[in-house]
């Protein structure tokens, strides 16, 4: 099939993560962040301000995440991970997480290939760029 478009098109893909924070002793909920970067050491996300106080007081927290793609999805589920640093800047907050690094083969495994489609993406993404100007 010939190529009609003005510009290529991206593949599609999209990141989601969900962050564990305990209610209580007994209980505890996964909440949807938003990823701000992510390699497979750790990430940035985007929480909300009471969100990041809750999980700068943890020793530890766990993060779950998913990378959708046309073809697929990869997903690490329970990771365990440490805040690193916390950031405010014009009322958005940034939550520098590290991946602890005791994790399952299988788990390590998914991080890194996250690191890798994503990498290739952008590596895409910017030959992309660059032949259309």
């Amino acid at each position: 099939m010939v190529e009609r478009r003005r510009r290529k098109r991206l593949p599609w893909i999209s990141m989601q993560a969900w962050v564990r924070v305990k209610k209580n002793l007994f209980s505890s909920d996964w909440v949807t962040v938003e990823v701000a970067d992510y390699n497979s050491l750790g990430m940035g996300i985007r929480p909300d301000q009471g969100l990041a106080e809750s999980l700068q007081s943890q020793e530890s927290i766990q993060i779950s995440l998913s990378l959708e793609t046309e073809v697929g999805e990869i997903s690490a589920d329970g990771v365990a991970a440490k805040v690193r640093h916390v950031d405010e800047k014009d009322g958005s907050t940034f939550v520098g997480i590290e991946f602890e690094k005791g994790v399952k083969t299988a788990v390590k495994e998914s991080l890194e290939r996250i690191e890798s489609i994503m990498s290739r993406h952008q590596q895409l993404s910017e030959r992309i760029s660059a032949g259309s100007e």
